[in-house]
C-alpha cells in the first residue's frame, strides 16, 4: 500500500507537492503497521479500504483527520495510542464490523460522527477526562448495551447516541446541565438512565417513546422506559399543537423539557393515594399522568378517567380549530371537560383571534348551558376588532338576561 509522508510527519494518500516521500506500508493478512515518524494522518487517507482488519499506530501520533478510516468495513478492533490529541470528524464512521474501541487518556474531545454507523461496536473504553461528544458521534451503534460517560463532560451533541437500539443503561455525569434533542431517540430498549444532578433542560425527543417522570418520594421503575426521578417536583405544562413544553420545579432548580408527538413524557404518581394532589390537577397534564400501581384499583380507575379527559379535550380542541360542529363531543357540564380545560381552550382561541372558531366555541358553550351574559360581556371588553365585537353582541342578544354567572371560565 503506497502513501506519501511529508517532512512535518503528515501521511497522505496523494503527494500533492514535490517534497513528499513515497512510502510503502506493509499490509499482511489485513494488518497495517504505520511507520515511526508519522505524526498526522490526513483526511480520507485510508477511507473505503476493505482490506484493513487491524491498524498498528506508532508512538507520537498526534492527530487523525476527518474521514481518515471511513467505511473500512472489515476493521474489527481499534486501540488508539497515548498522546493522540485530535480525532477528525467522522474519522471511523461506517466501520460496520468494528467491535471494540479503546480511546487513550490524552483524548479529551470526540467530534461529530466519529463512530457513526459502527453497527457492531459493543466494547467502548472512553477516556477518564472527556469534555465534549459531538453530534451523531455514536449514532447507529446498534450493539452497544451500556454506557457511562465520565464526570467532567460538559457538552453532548444532538443525536449523539440515537439509534443505539440495544442500549439498556446510560449513566450521565453531574457535570452535564442539558441533554440535547434526539440524544437517545430510537434507543427503544433503554430502561435505566442515571440523570445529572444539575440537569436544567431536556431537548425535544431526547428519548424514544415515553420518558417517565417520577415526582413521588419513592423510587419507581417498571421497565417501560427511562425514569427521571424528581422527589417532590412540581410540573407545569403548555401545549402547542402536538408539541409539549413541560417545566419541572424541584426545589430551587427547574428542568425544561420539550417533546414532539409520539415522544411525550409521562408523569408517574405511584401513591399510595386515592386522590391526586392539587399540583397534578393541571388540565394541561392530562394524558401525561399515570397513576398505575399494582393492587390499587382506585388509582388505575383515576388514570383511566384522566385518559378520557385527555381524549375529550383533544377532540374538542381539534373540532373547534377546524370549525367542525359535527365532531364536537356531546358532553354535559362538569362531566368530561373540566372548567380549567375550557379556560385553556378559550385562551388559545382568543389568542388566534379568528371569528370562525370562536363562533363554534360560543355555539358549544351555548348548547352546554355554559354561556352567560357576564362571560360574553367580558369577551367584548377584550375584543380587538369590530368583527369580534359584533359577534359577541350577536350572542349576547341570544341569551336570556337572567342567565348570569361568572365573567370568564
Amino acid at each position: 500500500m503506497r502513501c506519501f509522508l511529508f517532512p512535518d510527519g503528515t501521511l497522505r494518500r496523494t503527494a500533492g507537492q514535490a517534497d513528499a516521500e513515497p512510502v510503502e506500508l506493509p499490509l499482511k493478512d489485513g494488518r497495517l503497521i504505520l511507520p515511526a515518524g508519522v505524526r498526522v494522518i490526513d483526511d480520507w487517507t485510508f477511507s473505503y479500504r476493505r482490506d484493513l482488519r487491524e491498524v498498528v499506530f506508532p508512538e507520537g501520533i498526534a492527530a487523525i483527520g476527518g474521514w481518515a478510516f471511513r467505511s473500512c468495513q472489515n476493521l474489527s478492533s481499534l486501540r488508539l495510542p497515548e498522546g493522540l490529541q485530535t480525532l477528525g470528524q467522522a474519522a471511523f464512521s461506517g466501520c460496520m464490523r468494528l467491535r471494540s474501541v479503546h480511546l487513550p487518556d490524552s483524548l479529551t474531545d470526540l467530534p461529530a460522527g466519529v463512530f457513526h454507523g459502527c453497527r457492531s461496536l459493543s466494547e467502548l473504553r472512553l477516556p477518564p477526562v472527556l469534555f465534549s461528544v459531538g453530534a451523531i458521534a455514536f449514532s447507529g451503534c446498534e450493539r452497544l448495551t451500556a454506557l457511562t460517560l465520565p464526570e467532567g463532560l460538559r457538552t453532548l451533541g444532538r443525536s449523539a447516541f440515537a439509534g443505539c437500539t440495544e442500549l439498556r443503561q446510560a449513566g450521565l455525569p453531574d457535570s452535564l446541565a442539558a441533554l440535547p434533542a434526539h440524544l437517545f431517540q430510537g434507543c427503544r430498549r433503554l430502561q435505566e438512565v442515571r440523570f445529572p444532578a444539575a440537569l436544567t433542560a431536556i431537548g425535544e425527543n431526547a428519548f424514544s417513546g415515553k420518558l417517565l417522570l417520577n415526582l413521588s418520594d419513592q423510587p419507581f421503575a417498571d421497565g417501560r422506559g427511562p425514569v427521571l426521578w424528581l422527589p417532590g417536583g412540581i410540573p407545569s405544562a403548555e401545549r402547542d399543537g402536538d408539541r409539549l413544553a413541560l417545566t419541572l420545579r424541584c426545589g430551587a432548580r427547574e428542568i425544561a423539557l420539550t417533546a414532539g408527538e409520539g415522544h411525550e413524557p409521562q408523569i408517574l404518581w405511584p401513591g399510595p393515594l386515592s386522590v391526586l394532589p392539587p399540583l397534578l390537577r393541571n388540565p394541561a397534564l392530562r394524558g401525561f399522568l399515570r397513576t398505575e400501581r399494582a393492587g390499587d384499583a382506585r388509582l388505575a380507575a383515576r388514570a383511566e378517567d384522566y385518559a378520557k379527559h385527555c381524549r375529550a379535550d383533544r377532540t374538542l380542541q381539534l373540532a373547534l380549530l377546524n370549525e367542525d360542529m359535527d365532531h364536537l363531543p356531546a358532553m354535559t357540564r362538569g362531566r368530561m371537560i373540566s372548567r380549567g380545560a375550557l379556560g385553556i381552550i378559550q385562551k388559545k382561541l382568543l389568542d388566534r383571534g379568528e371569528a370562525g372558531p370562536i363562533a363554534v366555541w360560543l355555539d358549544y358553550l351555548l348548547r352546554e348551558g355554559l354561556l352567560t351574559p357576564a362571560l360574553v360581556r367580558g369577551l367584548m371588553e377584550r375584543a380587538d376588532s369590530t368583527d369580534l365585537s359584533a359577534l359577541y353582541l350577536e350572542y349576547l342578544h341570544r341569551l336570556p338576561p337572567e342567565a348570569d354567572g361568572p365573567e370568564a371560565l
